[in-house]
Parts: structure tokens; C-alpha cells; sequence
């Protein structure tokens, strides 16, 4: 073939012939020629004048590079496997945390709602300030389950990426103040101090309501859930020259640098 040369050796392996011109000194084997020339040798040297010893070790050294990228092939298989099961087994957990606690929530308002509906229903509350009271806070209890069930149908549309937003020019303000006016009774029942500071309106453009409420409330819900004993919330819109801006603010435990990163994960 092209890689080897044909020579013929002599005594002491001198050179007496080579199919090629390029002076050799190691050959990769050889095999006395015949019986007649038992001093001759049939011998086969690589091009490159190579010995048999270098080009094992020059295999050895392929075969080598080759086992430790297959190696490192499958050490990376492995780490992205083993990540993609944490990452699998951490959104698990959530999904189970997220319905957990949102089982725990749609009691509250059930309860209220079946509460204040039952005193209705036996007709002792016969003043009529009081009735139109707890029919407000049926009403308000009842859209603060509307948002919980929202939540859950919209976890599950973002979950199979389906989620489709209706835009229309709407009031922002009024968004907010509805929506806050929903979830006043909750939150002051848990003893907090509201304070909130809203224009006369502001109309948008393209605006979904349901979703910017829907955020608005799980603000909302986040401030209840995480202030300890400052129950304070303070809840703001203003409008720059580009954007419009909803604001809730409150003194509770905050979120951590490694945490802001994954907000909106």
C-alpha cells in the first residue's frame, strides 16, 4: 500500500534494496528472504520511516484521545440528564406547592361566601344596611375566587403554552381600583393598614384587564402573605412619558438577590 515501502536487508540489517528512494533506517518487520539468501530479509518499513514501537505508541496515543472523548461524551450526558431530572423534580414541587396553597386559599372565600349567604338565607338579619354589607362581601369574595380559579386555569394554559391575552383600550385605574376594592375585606380582616394613591383615570390603549388585575391581586396576595408585624400596603399608579406604572408596596420579608434573578421565570 501507499503507507508502507518493500526493502530488502543484508547482513546486520544493511539496506540493500528499497522500493523507494528515501533513505530508511527502521523497518516495522521483517521475514528472511529464502533458504538460498539466508542473510537476505524481506522487510517492510513505513513511510514516514517510522518504527513498529512509535507507531504503536502513536496508535495508542488515538486510541487514547478516542476513549477520553467518548468519556467526556457521556460525562456530559450524564450532567445534562441529572439536570433536566432536578429541573423536572423542582417544577414538580411547585406545581404541587402551587396547588397546594391554592387549595388552601379557596377555602377562605368559600367559607365566607357560605357563611354570610346561610345568615341571609334564615332572614335574622333584618337591617337593611347590614344585609346590603354582607351582600357586598359575598360579591367581593366571590371575585376574590374568580381570581384564584384564574390563576390555576392560567398556571395551566403557561404550562401547555397556550395562554392568549385580549387587548382593548380600557381605564387602568379603574382596573386597579375594582380589583382592590375585591380584595379590601380580605386584607383588612387580616388586620392590615391600606393606603392607596390612584389618578382619576388613565386610559390605555391595548390592555388586557384581566391579566393586569390578575397581577395586581397576586401582588396583592404576595404582600399579605410575606409581610410579619407591619401590616402595611400602599398601592400606587402613575404614568411617565413611555409607561404606565402599578405599584404595591409593603414592609414585609422581601425576596433575595438569588431569587429577584428567577422572578419572571
Amino acid at each position: 500500500g501507499r503507507d508502507v515501502f518493500v526493502g530488502v536487508l543484508g547482513e546486520k540489517d544493511s539496506l540493500l534494496y528499497l522500493q523507494h528512494n528515501r533513505p530508511m533506517s527502521n523497518y516495522l518487520v521483517a521475514e528472511n528472504f529464502s533458504q538460498l539468501f539466508v542473510t537476505w530479509k524481506v522487510a517492510l518499513f513505513d513511510r514516514d520511516g517510522k518504527s513498529i514501537e512509535q507507531l504503536v505508541g502513536r496508535e495508542r496515543q488515538l486510541y487514547l484521545a478516542f476513549f477520553v472523548g467518548i468519556i467526556a461524551v457521556m460525562l456530559i450526558g450524564v450532567i445534562v440528564t441529572v439536570r433536566a431530572v432536578i429541573h423536572e423534580s423542582e417544577v414538580s414541587r411547585m406545581k404541587s406547592e402551587f396547588v397546594s396553597n391554592v387549595s388552601h386559599e379557596l377555602k377562605t372565600p368559600l367559607a365566607l361566601i357560605r357563611m354570610f349567604g346561610e345568615t341571609l338565607d334564615t332572614g335574622i338579619v333584618t337591617d337593611e344596611k347590614k344585609r346590603r354589607e354582607f351582600y357586598s362581601i359575598i360579591r367581593k369574595e366571590s371575585e376574590r375566587l374568580t381570581h384564584l380559579i384564574n390563576n390555576v386555569l392560567d398556571f395551566s394554559r403557561m404550562d401547555t403554552g397556550v395562554k392568549e391575552y385580549n387587548f382593548e383600550e380600557a381605564d387602568l385605574v379603574e382596573v386597579v381600583r375594582s380589583s382592590l376594592e375585591a380584595y379590601k375585606f380580605h386584607i383588612r380582616d387580616l388586620g392590615f393598614e391600606i393606603e392607596s394613591e390612584l389618578p382619576g383615570e388613565l386610559v390605555m390603549d391595548e390592555i388586557d384587564k384581566d391579566a393586569i388585575s390578575q397581577v395586581f391581586l397576586n401582588l396583592l396576595s404576595n404582600a399579605e402573605k410575606y409581610s410579619e408585624d407591619r401590616k402595611y400596603i400602599r398601592v400606587e399608579v402613575r404614568k411617565d412619558s413611555t409607561s404606565a406604572l402599578i405599584s404595591v408596596t409593603d414592609h414585609g420579608v422581601g425576596i433575595s438577590k438569588e431569587e429577584l434573578k428567577k422572578i419572571f421565570d
